[in-house]
């Protein structure tokens, strides 16, 4: 069982193509054993819009897993999405999300399908 999320983004549009902002993200997940681990992200971030209805999105900052114990590490956070109704100042979209946190000797890496809504 896995849930991504609460995922958060705040920020601003530098120009018609491009967005800078700040970003909290995460990945939790519980094995069928019992077993818990999470992975995070929170750092600045860039949105460069391809098309109307297509985005990327990277990110670098600071991550923290946790896999019994909490671990904090440099984290990277990637993103690509697809905009359902552009023509709004709502947007509703789908991104799918890599999140690698760097800490110790271990990558803990949270990948996520992730429902979204945008102010543009």
């Amino acid at each position: 069982q896995g849930l991504a999320g609460p995922d958060l983004g705040v920020g601003w549009f530098i120009n018609r193509r491009l967005a800078l902002g700040l970003r909290v993200s995460g990945v939790y997940h519980r094995a069928a054993t019992g077993d818990f681990l999470s992975e995070s992200f929170a750092g600045p971030s860039a949105q460069v819009w391809l098309t109307p209805y297509a985005w990327l999105g990277a990110g670098a900052g600071v991550g923290m897993a946790y896999d019994g114990g909490r671990a904090f590490g440099f984290a990277l956070d990637g993103r690509i999405g697809l905009v359902f109704n552009r023509n709004t100042r709502h947007s509703i979209n789908a991104a799918l999300e890599l999140s690698p946190t760097f800490a110790g000797d271990n990558i803990y890496t949270g990948f996520a399908l992730v429902a979204g809504y945008q102010l543009l």
